[in-house]
């Protein structure tokens, strides 16, 4: 799964979308790919972002899976199981 390497274009669209995004999750996802691809380990982007390192191999692992799908798409949470949100 390591090192992370995304293409001039991968950066780009991350770096736009850490600029424009009000989603928290969103920018602290793509912030770890970002760093992740700079070379920085895992357990310190963990911390940084206050996360556990599984969750941090998990977002990889998804992003890397859904290739070729929307940027926004690749980000998201994986779906869940169990009752609907309620309004």
């Amino acid at each position: 799964m390591f090192p992370i390497i995304l293409s001039d274009r991968m950066r780009g669209e991350l770096e736009g979308l850490l600029a424009r995004t009000l989603l928290a999750k969103e920018h602290a996802r793509a912030l770890a790919l970002l760093w992740l691809a700079d070379g920085h380990p895992v357990a310190e982007v963990a911390e940084l972002l206050r996360v556990s390192r599984q969750s941090v191999y998990n977002w990889v692992d998804r992003f890397e899976r859904r290739d070729g799908q929307d940027l926004r798409d690749r980000l998201l949470d994986a779906p869940r199981s169990g009752r609907p949100p309620t309004r």
